[in-house]
Order: C-alpha cells, then sequence, then structure tokens
C-alpha cells in the first residue's frame, strides 16, 4: 500500500513553490502598480500612438538644414545629432525615436533663439508627458517640427499637404494627379492612393517627398485620361505626358478610349469609358469651345484634354487643332467635349484670312458688299436648319448685322465656278476693288462682321507674294520670297493666330500683306516654281522673317526681344566681300553707317542710308507714346545695341525721372514725330507713325539743358531679322539662285518640298 507520508511530503514542496511563484506574481504587480502610481503621480502616463522613426526623423531634419538660415555651428551640430541617432540605434523597436533624442535635438534648434513668451523650450509640457528613455510619438515630433518651421519662417518651403500619387515616373520619382513629379529618399513610394507628405519644395528642379505621414482611404478620379491599350489583367494610361500602368482584371478589350479613373489604395476601382465622338470640319476654337462646321458651338468640358494619336501616342493642348480642317475627333460626354483626339495629320493646303476693314485697322465690318461674276451660292440659318439661296452672276449683295443671313451661324458663300473670283465692292485696295479666290464666309460678331476667305495655299500666295515683293523684281528673289511666305503662312497653319474668329491670318502687316496688290503673270510663276517648298530647321517650320532693305547688316531674333534660340537667325553683314564685325558699340556703329563698304549688297538702294530731322521736339507726343508723364527732355541717345548695330534700348531723360524705352519697334515708334525722311537718292517719304528701321544714330540739339530737337542718321528699312528684300534682289540680280539666297539668309535651314 502507498506510503502516505511521501504523498504529503511531495504535496508540501508543491505548495511551497506555489507560494513562491505567488509572491514573486504578487511583487512584480507591486512593482508595476508603483511605476504606474509614480508615473501618476508625475501626470506621466505611458504615451500611446504612432511613433516617429529614426530615418523620418533625420529626413525632416536635414530638410530643415537644407533651407533654414542655420550658423555652421548648428548646422554641423545637426548633422552630428542625425549621425549619431542613426547609429546609436539599430532596427526594429529600437529604431524608433526617443524622447531623450528629441530634447537633443530641439536644443540645437533652439540655439541663440528667442521663443514666444522668452520661454527657451517650446516643448516644456513635454517634460510631463515623456521619461528620456520613452519613445516620441509621431504627432508630438511634427507639432515641434512645424513651430521650428514657423519660426525660421521657412513654412512655405517645408510643407504638409495632401497629394495624390499616382506611381513611379523613374528610379527615383512619384508622380501626382496633377502631373507634379516628387524625387524621394528613404521613402516607401505608394501607388495610386492618397497620402499625407512632408514636402520639400525646391526652385528649378522636382519637389522632394521627405515623409509619408498618412495614407487615407479617399479615392481620386482622373478625369478624361487616356487609356492607350490594355489586356485582361490592367492597362496603359496617359496622363499629363506620361504613360502609366494599373492592374484591372477585365475581360474588355480595347484601345485609344477616353475614360473617368477612379483610384485608391493602390489599384483602379472603376473606369468610365466615354463613347461618343462627334466630328466634322473646324471653324473656330475659344477657350470656352469650339465650333464644328454643320454642328456649331460645343462648349469644352471644365476637364478636358487633347490627346494625339498619330505618331507617338501624346498629350496635346488646344493650339494643336487645325482651323479649316477636319482632323480631329471629339470625344462628348453630357452635350459638352471632355477630349479631343488628334487622329491624324496632312499637308493643310488650306489657308483661311480674315480681311481686313478698309482702314486696315480691324477686321470688323459695318457693312460687306459682294458679287462676282458667276453665280454664288448662299448658305445660312442655324446649322440644324440650314437653307439656301442663289444669287445670280453680276447681283451685288449687302449685308449688315440686321440682315437675316447672318442671324443664324456662318454664312457660307460660294462661287459656283471654282476659278470664279468674288469681289468685295465695300473695299478699295491698292490696285482698286479687290476680288478674292475660294469662297468667303460671314460671321455676325459683337464687334461687327467677320469677314473670312478661304482658299488654296498656293492662290493665297499669288497675291501675297506681288504684295510684299515688286513682281519687277528678278525671278530668282521672286522666288526665295515666294518660299518665305509659303513657310510664315504654313507655321500659322499649324498654329492659328486668329483662332477664336476660325481664321489662320488676316489680311495685314500683322502676318503677310494679302491682296493689297494684283496678282501678276511673275508673281505666279515664282509660286508655281517653288510649289510646296518650304524651309525647315530640325523638321520644324523656321520663322521665315522678312524686311525691305538692311543697312549692310542684319540682326537675329533679339531684335524682337526674344529669348528663344533660332540658330538659323544670324548676325550678318549683308555683304559679298566684308566680314563680321561687332557694332555694340557706339563709335563702332556710327564709323559703320557712315563709312563706305561697296562689298554691300544694297549699297546703291535708296534705303540703304537715310536721315531724319525733328527741329521742334513735340515731348507731349512723346511722352503719350511712351505712357509716362513729362515735360521737358534732358537727353536722348543709344543705351544699347546687338552685334548689328541695330538699338535694342533707348535711353530718355526727363524732369520726372530717367525711362528705357525697349525694341527695336518701340525706339521706332517714339522717335518718330512725323514730317519727311531724306533717302540716300534725294528723294523725300512720309515716316507716319515709324521710322524706317532702329539701325540709327541720334544727335540732339539743347537749349538751356531741354532737348528741343534732334537729327538722325540711319540705314536699312524694316526689323533686319530674316532675308533682306533688296538684299535678295541685288543677290539674284548677281547671279545668285534662291537656293543660295534662302540659304544665305536662313543659314543651317534645310529647304523641302512638302506636296
Amino acid at each position: 500500500m502507498p506510503d502516505k507520508r511521501v504523498g504529503k511530503s511531495v504535496m508540501k514542496k508543491w505548495e511551497k513553490l506555489a507560494a513562491k511563484a505567488g509572491m514573486i506574481l504578487l511583487l512584480l504587480l507591486l512593482f508595476c502598480i508603483l511605476i504606474k502610481k509614480d508615473r501618476q503621480e508625475r501626470g506621466m502616463l505611458v504615451p500611446e500612438g504612432e511613433k516617429i522613426q529614426i530615418k523620418d526623423a533625420i529626413s525632416l531634419v536635414m530638410a530643415f538644414g537644407r533651407k533654414a538660415s542655420l550658423s555652421e555651428e548648428q548646422r554641423e551640430k545637426l548633422e552630428n545629432w542625425s549621425l549619431q541617432v542613426s547609429e546609436a540605434h539599430g532596427e526594429g523597436e529600437s529604431s524608433l525615436l526617443t524622447y531623450g533624442d528629441y530634447i537633443e535635438l530641439t536644443a540645437i534648434w533652439d540655439q541663440d533663439r528667442e521663443t514666444e513668451n522668452t520661454e527657451k523650450d517650446p516643448e516644456k509640457e513635454l517634460d510631463q508627458k515623456y521619461r528620456k528613455e520613452d519613445l516620441l510619438l509621431f504627432q508630438d515630433f511634427t507639432e515641434g517640427y512645424q513651430k521650428r518651421l514657423e519660426a525660421f519662417q521657412i513654412q512655405d518651403q517645408i510643407v504638409r499637404e495632401t497629394l495624390e500619387l499616382l506611381g513611379k515616373g523613374s528610379d527615383a520619382s512619384i508622380i501626382d494627379s496633377r502631373g507634379n513629379t516628387y524625387g524621394y529618399e528613404n521613402v516607401e513610394a505608394p501607388v495610386y492612393c492618397v497620402a499625407e507628405a512632408y514636402v520639400e519644395r525646391n526652385e528649378g528642379e522636382d519637389d522632394r517627398i521627405l515623409v509619408l505621414t498618412e495614407r487615407k482611404k479617399n479615392s481620386f478620379t482622373l478625369k478624361n485620361a487616356l487609356i492607350t491599350v490594355n489586356d485582361a489583367d490592367g492597362f496603359y494610361f496617359l496622363w499629363t505626358g506620361r504613360e502609366m500602368y494599373c492592374p484591372l482584371k477585365n475581360n474588355e478589350i480595347f484601345q485609344e478610349k477616353v475614360a473617368d479613373l477612379t483610384f485608391a489604395e493602390g489599384k483602379a476601382l472603376d473606369r468610365k469609358i466615354k463613347n461618343e465622338k462627334v466630328g466634322g470640319v473646324l471653324l473656330g476654337v475659344a477657350e470656352e469651345g469650339i465650333e464644328l462646321e454643320d454642328r456649331g458651338f460645343l462648349p469644352f468640358a471644365e476637364d478636358y484634354r487633347v490627346y494625339q494619336l498619330y505618331g507617338s501616342c501624346k498629350e496635346s493642348d488646344r493650339t494643336e487643332l487645325k482651323i479649316g480642317y477636319d482632323f480631329a475627333d471629339y470625344v462628348m460626354d453630357k452635350g459638352k467635349v471632355c477630349a479631343v483626339l488628334l487622329v491624324k495629320d496632312q499637308n493643310m493646303e488650306n489657308i483661311r484670312v480674315a480681311v481686313s476693314n478698309q482702314a486696315y485697322d480691324g477686321i470688323y465690318h459695318e457693312e460687306i458688299k459682294l458679287k462676282a461674276d458667276c453665280e454664288l451660292n448662299l448658305i445660312y440659318g442655324s446649322y440644324g436648319d440650314r437653307q439656301s439661296r442663289r444669287i445670280p452672276a453680276g447681283e451685288e449683295v449687302t449685308i449688315d448685322s440686321d440682315s437675316m443671313l447672318v442671324q443664324g451661324d456662318r454664312l457660307m458663300i460660294e462661287p459656283s465656278a471654282a476659278s470664279s473670283r468674288i469681289q468685295v465692292l465695300s473695299l478699295k485696295r491698292a490696285y482698286g476693288i479687290p476680288s478674292y479666290r475660294g469662297r468667303m464666309e460671314i460671321v455676325k460678331k459683337e464687334q461687327g462682321l467677320l469677314l473670312i476667305n478661304e482658299l488654296l495655299l498656293e492662290e493665297y500666295l499669288y497675291s501675297v507674294v506681288p504684295s510684299e515683293m515688286p513682281s519687277s523684281y528678278p525671278a530668282e528673289a521672286l522666288e526665295a520670297q515666294a518660299v518665305c511666305a509659303r513657310t510664315y503662312a504654313y507655321r500659322y497653319l499649324l498654329k492659328s493666330g486668329l483662332p477664336e474668329e476660325g481664321a489662320h491670318v488676316d489680311d495685314s502687316v500683322r502676318y503677310q500683306v494679302y491682296n493689297n496688290i494684283e496678282e501678276s503673270r511673275n508673281a505666279r510663276r515664282a509660286v508655281g516654281e517653288t510649289a510646296g517648298e518650304m524651309l525647315f530647321y530640325d523638321g520644324v517650320p523656321i520663322h521665315a522673317y522678312y524686311y525691305s532693305t538692311s543697312c549692310g547688316s542684319g540682326s537675329d531674333e533679339r531684335a524682337f526681344g526674344s529669348t528663344e534660340d533660332l540658330p538659323y537667325l544670324n548676325t550678318r553683314r549683308i555683304s559679298h566681300e566684308e566680314e563680321e564685325e561687332d557694332l555694340r558699340e557706339e563709335s563702332a556703329f556710327q564709323d559703320f553707317l557712315k563709312e563706305e563698304h561697296p562689298g554691300d549688297y544694297e549699297k546703291e538702294e535708296a534705303w540703304y542710308r537715310w536721315q531724319y530731322e525733328v527741329q521742334e521736339i513735340d515731348a507731349a507726343k512723346m511722352a503719350e507714346i511712351m505712357r509716362e508723364a513729362f515735360s521737358e527732355i534732358y537727353d536722348i541717345s543709344v543705351e544699347k545695341r546687338l552685334e548689328s548695330g541695330l538699338a535694342t534700348v533707348l535711353s530718355v531723360k526727363t524732369d520726372t525721372g530717367d525711362y528705357e524705352v525697349k525694341g527695336e519697334y518701340q525706339i521706332r515708334q517714339v522717335l518718330s514725330q512725323g514730317g519727311e525722311v531724306i533717302r540716300a537718292d534725294g528723294s523725300a517719304v512720309t515716316t507716319g507713325k515709324l521710322l524706317p528701321s532702329a539701325y540709327l544714330i541720334i544727335s540732339v540739339e539743347k537749349k538751356r539743358g531741354n532737348v528741343i530737337g534732334y537729327t538722325i542718321f540711319g540705314g536699312g528699312y524694316g526689323h533686319g531679322v530674316g532675308m533682306s528684300q533688296n538684299g535678295a534682289a541685288d543677290m539674284a540680280r548677281a547671279g545668285r539662285k534662291r537656293e543660295e539666297i534662302l540659304s544665305f539668309f536662313y543659314e543651317g535651314a534645310d529647304l523641302v518640298k512638302m506636296y
């Protein structure tokens, strides 16, 4: 039988062990209670919440050091602090910042700085919340950080903001929904989510995401994105010039679709495909919308976008819409254009010209009178209810703002014979009543009636070339002029100069003079010989500027105040033997203008040199042109010239201050006081609103310290950029071909036959 004494002994041992264990647990419990009670008595509960990681703290601290105005000592201390806390802590829980670390940081931040209420420590209340070994809450760190940003006045350079993040642009960039690119370091790069972050603003380079503070559950939508292609697992889409991929299970396969894309928490939640499209000839582009032939005005949606589908697929803008052509599809949503798809790029052979009024001071008319030598077909009314009327050959049509013909949409006037001309009886040009090839359109606007002539580009040049260059000039010069005029016009076919009016150009000197001089056989022959020829540089039509006459020197694009680099427009001597020289110094240019240059092509031209005298200056007129207030002028002088000698800054010293007139055009305007210019051949020409050129020397006449008049000695006629027309003529007389003439004035440009 079992020994009962042994059992009792074992039980006693277990009872003793249990008693000891219980005592230990009791002591531990009492210890914890005492610690808690101690903290409670001191008001120091264990802080709960998200802790600040050392890497995030360092990222924010180093950005602070880059932006704040700190002493070298402070910068060094911040760098040392970053190194020390980084080395002192390893991975895991120990990679979190302690309150003790934070105290050391604030001491560096606040070195030699007084805070509000003259307190040395803005986080004094944190002493009641933390012990040095406690881990610091993210919120407490950022609150202190924000105080320092404001104290150092850099809160606009390091900002906390909410971002709609799309994806990675490269190995070290993140893209947001606005198309902004952010650099990032030591930051997880979340995609397709809404996140709050600290962002460092950097002028001239990408902003930088320093710390992601919160990822939100909010969704966001990209309106009218272009899905380029998709598969069963996801899709590529184009947004702000970048193509990105997003997974989304879908069995429907399609491409080049416009959609509203909704994202959240790293994935696409929805895509709303927009399938409704319309098309038609584009007649006008305004900020508010477009006008399509046979459809009328279609407003833009608030978030509309423009995409080019041909060639390389890319995002564009409304300046790329081609007036007068049907090159695009318009995606509609709720009656508005939400996207424009540029679907093709073809040679454009028609141009639309806004016809100026009689005075050439605008493109709006009070009344328009027309007739033709053939039957005219008038199409009028609203696009949904068009009507037509036939006008017999030779019968006049008068249209004003009250005419029923212009109470609807555009009035179309089409001749029954393609070779016929439409006369505009209400206008008079240099050769009499003008007649126009092609068709006419009349639009009623608030400012008056708009008259647009649409015709073939080549036929347009028939009238431009003789209006810009005398038809008596040598054939090679006329051919060079035709190429320049065609290139100049083609740039406006690509990007209309008058998109709201539905025209590419007007017929005045603002673009190219059209139909002021009657067509001539020589001009038509020059256009025909060069049909389709244009000047290109790096695949783009050049700025084919031209002007009347040089002084023996030509300028580059800086004459217009342009900062655009146009390598084909250079400062150069317009001479067959003399070298280039720098004419920026006043003495150098004066010598150049007064000396004889036997090699200059235009030395025999009347405008090669000229003189202008103002005996009694009208200070009030000059002040009005300059938009300044003065009554007395103390001095006028050229302040700055280009290497070509062209004056670009004029100094005018007056009783109310010293002023600068900038730009060759403005200088010519300010110095013109009416009267006559005496040319090199002795002939006198009225100045009008402008002096012939800004290649000039000014000599003032003073009385009792005031300028009472001045004499100007100048050379050339026009702005001096690109091809000198008289220079081209003289080169042609010397045996130069159009190719040589064009390569001389547009160095490095390629002569390309487009059609």
